[in-house]
This record gives structure tokens, sequence and C-alpha cells, in this order.
């Protein structure tokens, strides 16, 4: 019996940030777009934006701003890792944080 897309991602989400994660589906109009290739899920859209991708190589969800933020607020402190100071300003251009400017980190995280 073939699993849902949205069910699918939803295994996904869990899997990579927990429980707290499924909340990002429980939006109102969620479209899931699917590759017209393979038929695989490719994306998720939310009142018409892109809200969540999918890898094409290893099926992992990747997040727009919004759906982070959400995930943000939805995760009430755990998952974070912290960055000294001097890493902020790469990474608000969108680098990497490499492991010596890492301050503290959720035990959690995988």
């Amino acid at each position: 019996m073939p699993v849902e897309p949205l069910e699918r991602l939803r295994a996904v989400l869990r899997y990579q940030y927990g429980e707290a994660a499924e909340r990002l589906l429980r939006k109102e109009r969620l479209e899931v777009v699917l590759s017209k290739r393979t038929g695989k899920m490719r994306e998720v859209r939310a009142a018409g934006k892109p809200f969540i991708s999918i890898r094409a190589k290893d099926g992992y969800a990747t997040l727009s701003m919004e759906a982070a933020k959400e995930l943000l607020t939805a995760l009430k402190g755990r998952y974070l890792v912290t960055a000294s100071r001097g890493a902020a300003s790469f990474i608000a251009q969108g680098r990497n944080l490499f492991a010596k400017h890492v301050v503290s980190a959720d035990a959690n995280i995988r």
C-alpha cells in the first residue's frame, strides 16, 4: 500500500526535527507538488508560496524561512545551536558554521 505524500513528509520531519515539527503540516491550504518525471514529492506550498522542499538525493526536508520560524517556535528552545558572536556575520551571509565557532548545542541533535 503506497504511503500518502504528507504522511511520508510527516515521518521525515519527525526524524529530522522531532515530534514538534509535525505542527508545520497543520497549516491550512497546503499544496503538494510532485515531480512530473518521477511522481515523487518535491515541494509543499502554503498559501501558494514554497514552504518545505524535498531534496531529491536523500528525501530530507529543507525549510523556507517561514517554515523555519514556525519550527523554531514549535521547538521551544530544543535542537538549537549557539554560535560565537564572531561567526554571526558569516552565518547571516548564508555561510556555514564551523565546529570551532559553536558555543553550545542541544544534546538531542543527531
